[in-house]
């Protein structure tokens, strides 16, 4: 097993992996994705998939991923990006 380096050494509070996505919230309330992305999962148009994490969203406190979908709490709100079936 080896160490992976992301993200420029951001303190990671969250973990959530869908189907085959991941979602990653940092103490700061960013938002990172990466993978699957046919239906827009992860955060960046249809059809781009990724193997790094890029930031997609801040301000969030939790979020969730599910089979090919995404949702993020902020504040009161929930947001939800892919999938809505």
């Amino acid at each position: 097993m080896s160490k992976i380096h992301l993200l420029n050494n951001n303190k990671i509070k969250s973990i959530s992996c869908g189907w085959n996505h991941t979602l990653l919230l940092d103490a700061s309330g960013n938002v990172f994705s990466s993978g699957n992305n046919r239906f827009g999962q992860i955060g960046r148009g249809k059809n781009c998939n990724s193997h790094n994490f890029e930031m997609v969203l801040s301000g969030a406190n939790q979020i969730s991923a599910g089979k090919d979908h995404s949702l993020a709490l902020i504040g009161y709100k929930v947001m939800g990006w892919g999938n809505s079936h």
